[in-house]
């Protein structure tokens, strides 16, 4: 079975290799990750715009950065160290939404795994509902990236599960 893509991009390889090259500089701050991220996509044939046009492309988008970012150092993603155990809350302060759409993500497709084959408008309708009732704040209009992230990575077996 071919592994799953994101933004024409092998996900399992990019956020693999992107924690590889953070191991390599040991470090686990954002500045590293978005650097380390940028080279894995380029890496694996991607092509940034950026320096053309003045703006992010594809491996330059910070919604599925930052969700992935936040998985890897809450513990999340497999072989990524121990799991931090955050609230949602301190998920949100410290690695922002995205991350905190990721983990609700997870969270959802743990308690039910039925919920994989729901078409992505209805699974983001729960992510949304979930974060206005646990953080008492207005979730984005769209996933923009941060619910795929957590689906493919779920659905390739790349989650630690919490239970």
């Amino acid at each position: 079975m071919p592994e799953k893509l994101f933004l024409l991009m092998p996900l399992v390889k990019w956020v693999r290799g992107t924690i590889e090259k953070m191991n390599v500089v040991r470090s686990k701050e954002l500045k590293d990750w978005k650097v380390c991220w940028l080279q894995m996509y380029m890496e694996l044939g991607g092509k940034s715009c950026k320096h053309l046009t003045g703006k992010d492309g594809s491996g330059d988008k910070r919604c599925p950065m930052d969700a992935a970012y936040g998985l890897w150092r809450l513990g999340r993603i497999k072989g990524s160290g121990k799991s931090l155990g955050q609230t949602l809350k301190q998920v949100d302060e410290s690695y922002g939404p995205n991350a905190v759409y990721a983990v609700l993500v997870l969270d959802l497709l743990e308690k039910n795994p039925t919920a994989i084959d729901w078409n992505q408008d209805a699974m983001w309708c729960s992510v949304r509902d979930s974060y206005r009732r646990d953080l008492g704040k207005e979730a984005a209009g769209t996933a923009q990236g941060a619910l795929q992230i957590a689906l493919g990575l779920f659905s390739e077996k790349q989650i630690v599960p919490t239970g």
